[in-house]
């Protein structure tokens, strides 16, 4: 490994560097395998919640809102950086200008790769609605007192998760097969 360009070598085989990104590197069987392993809220709930079904249930609730193809799609890549650069909670990420960046660069090279739109405030809408929506089902006390906004409006949303499944693979095949619907 080169120390200056520090690389992985992803499920693929390719090998993806975090300081210079290229669109070659960025595999979406690599983005779907790795966010289906991936848990949600470090790990801390009740029981598996990945950032793919997250992902999942962000272009699902977009659709949902009526929101466009492009602004599902990029409600379900929203996180696909977290494939190269692992899933860090908000808290932590606020202290961490370094990792800031380099989500920024892997997120503008994800976006180039699959011609992807930034983000909405639909989009962000969704995430937190979601967050707590999965904070509420999936963790034993979020905490929601300590969070600093009223979470009462996302409460009442009546999105229904999907049902979780307790199979990376089969998590991995519903998230190829909602990025082949919304990428035609």
């Amino acid at each position: 490994m080169n120390e200056r360009n520090p690389w992985i070598a992803t499920y693929s085989g390719k090998k993806f560097h975090f300081l210079n990104p290229q669109p070659d590197e960025i595999c979406i069987n690599d983005i779907a395998h790795s966010l289906s392993l991936i848990n949600r809220f470090t790990g801390h709930t009740l029981v598996g919640r990945t950032v793919a079904e997250h992902s999942i249930d962000a272009a699902r609730l977009l659709r949902d809102w009526g929101c466009s193809r492009k602004e599902q799609l990029a409600g379900l890549m929203h996180d696909a950086s977290e494939a190269y650069l692992q899933d860090i909670s908000k808290p932590l990420k606020s202290v961490l200008p370094d990792y800031q960046a380099l989500e920024k660069r892997v997120e503008e090279v994800i976006r180039e790769k699959f011609n992807i739109i930034e983000s909405t405030p639909d989009l962000e809408k969704a995430d937190i609605t979601l967050c707590v929506l999965e904070a509420d089902e999936f963790m034993d006390d979020p905490q929601f007192g300590d969070w600093g906004f009223d979470v009462t409006p996302y409460l009442e949303c009546d999105y229904v998760l999907i049902d979780r499944h307790p199979w990376p693979a089969y998590i991995k095949a519903m998230f190829l097969d909602e990025f082949e619907m919304l990428s035609r």
